[in-house]
């Protein structure tokens, strides 16, 4: 096929399609722009509900864990005077804390 146009009819014909190609190109890159604009949204939308569900989880989780029981004291042996564990007829004194070096005869 014979294109009869002048040589100025195809530049402005090819200038018009390069034109309407760019706008069109434009348009799309707009349209994706936009899409994956709405997508980042989304997605920062997701982890701020994920992270602020986590926190309220972990806030509730602690406010919800039953009290921890206070440390019991080791046990105490009560003051006074204790038979002497060797057999001895002795007894010897505790303090509470050590024995003394204080003994008497074991009176039972």
């Amino acid at each position: 096929m014979v294109d009869f146009r002048s040589d100025k009819e195809r530049v402005a014909r090819s200038a018009r399609l390069t034109k309407r190609a760019v706008k069109e190109q434009t348009q799309q890159a707009r349209v994706i722009g936009r899409h994956q604009a709405e997508l980042l949204r989304q997605q920062l939308a997701l982890q701020h509900q994920t992270a602020m569900a986590t926190s309220v989880t972990a806030a509730a989780l602690v406010h919800q864990m039953p009290p921890q029981p206070a440390v019991a004291p080791p046990p105490t042996v009560p003051t006074g005077w204790y038979d002497d564990q060797g057999g001895a007829a002795l007894q010897h004194y505790w303090d509470g804390a050590l024995w003394t070096g204080h003994t008497r005869p074991n009176f039972g």
